[in-house]
């Protein structure tokens, strides 16, 4: 009963994420105080290979330095099971209903990395340096 009751209060503890967005172009989580990109140059939601987008976010300068690439459960955790294109949270203006990178490679070969579909609110994986795959990009820190 007490796992029962566990798996429950996770459950909701996921479900009740609040995010709010700044005119810096920045959402907070304000669950887990990471603030997301939200924000991008000409509007252009930058797309790019797996290693490449690492590159992209250590670089970036958004009222402030220190983003990176967000790992898999990071990533998801924007997702809203409830909705199907968009499936991320409504907060979010800046977002293409496709894949996006994350951080994390597969345990088994490390040459692909976990992806999230921001339309149907899928997760998969893709090789890193491939040029038929790319994927959009959503920095955090």
């Amino acid at each position: 009963m007490k796992k029962t009751g566990l798996i429950i209060a996770t459950l909701l503890t996921f479900s009740q994420a609040e995010f709010t967005r700044a005119e810096s172009g920045i959402v907070t989580d304000s669950q887990t105080q990471l603030q997301w990109q939200d924000l991008y140059a000409d509007n252009n939601v930058p797309r790019n290979y797996g290693d490449d987008a690492i590159d992209y976010c250590s670089s970036l300068d958004l009222d402030g330095t220190g983003w990176r690439l967000p790992n898999i459960n990071e990533l998801k955790s924007l997702l809203v099971d409830t909705q199907f294109a968009p499936s991320i949270n409504e907060v979010f203006q800046s977002t293409v209903n496709d894949w996006y990178w994350s951080s994390s490679t597969r345990k088994i070969d490390s040459d692909y990395r976990w992806v999230v579909n921001f339309n149907s609110g899928a997760v998969s994986i893709r090789p890193r340096i491939n040029n038929n795959y790319t994927s959009y990009i959503r920095c955090v820190r």
